[in-house]
């Protein structure tokens, strides 16, 4: 089973503070749809797609990736380690070595003691106006923002021009800020799993090896290829 994710931030303090989180729940046979799945629909108590907002976002996902695992959880660590955690469902993020990760395993810190394994994988987004995603912006509806919240001085010279032909094109549209941001984090988290699903069944289907599951790198992958595959028996490879 497979958990993608997204968050989206607050940061006009300094700190990026997640106010929203669109969680995509699946398996290896439904993990390109969104249709009904026979064979995970009951596990995720018939949910293929949970949103989480407010000042309590982090908590939120937090807590629900603790229940995930299994155990049972008290603030500040777990009161019993012998549940049993599960291990049958791999979260991935967009960026969780840089980003979406270190949100979630500071809650996962503060509402366990144990750390799970994550997968170390990331992935662009297109254009919002991040730094309007601010308290007082939540029920914003009117103009599009204007473009420096979409940070265009941090783009590369030939993405900054795609911006503005883009910005210019969008910038007398009414922006709903409450729609708008679910449905940028709801698009973020499908084309990950959608590509993650095709990932892995190509792989799948030309190593019989699942990247996902076996692996925390494409590295690792594909040196997980070679040793299953071309690696002589009773040899030992030097690299």
């Amino acid at each position: 089973r497979f958990v993608f994710f997204d968050f989206e931030c607050q940061q006009d303090s300094g700190d990026h503070i997640p106010n929203l989180c669109v969680l995509q729940l699946c398996c290896h046979f439904c993990i390109q749809s969104k249709d009904p799945c026979p064979y995970c629909d009951s596990y995720w108590n018939q949910e293929k797609e949970m949103v989480m907002k407010g000042p309590d976002t982090l908590d939120q996902v937090g807590r629900w990736f603790i229940r995930l695992a299994g155990r049972r959880m008290v603030e500040g660590g777990t009161a019993n380690r012998n549940v049993k955690k599960s291990s049958q469902v791999i979260c991935v993020a967009h960026n969780f070595k840089g980003y979406d990760g270190i949100l979630m395993m500071q809650t996962v810190h503060k509402h366990a003691i144990a750390a799970p394994e994550v997968i170390m994988t990331g992935g662009k987004k297109g254009y919002f106006p991040h730094f309007f995603n601010k308290p007082e912006n939540a029920s914003y509806v009117g103009p599009y923002p204007p473009q420096e919240t979409c940070d265009p001085d941090g783009m590369n010279a030939k993405e900054r021009e795609k911006f503005l032909k883009w910005y210019h094109e969008r910038k007398q549209d009414t922006f709903d800020f409450s729609r708008e941001i679910l449905a940028y984090c709801q698009s973020d988290v499908d084309i990950l799993r959608r590509s993650c699903g095709e990932f892995r069944r190509i792989f799948l289907n030309d190593t019989g090896i699942d990247p996902l599951a076996s692996s925390m790198t494409l590295a690792a992958a594909c040196n997980r290829v070679y040793r299953t595959h071309y690696l002589p028996l009773d040899t030992i490879s030097i690299i």
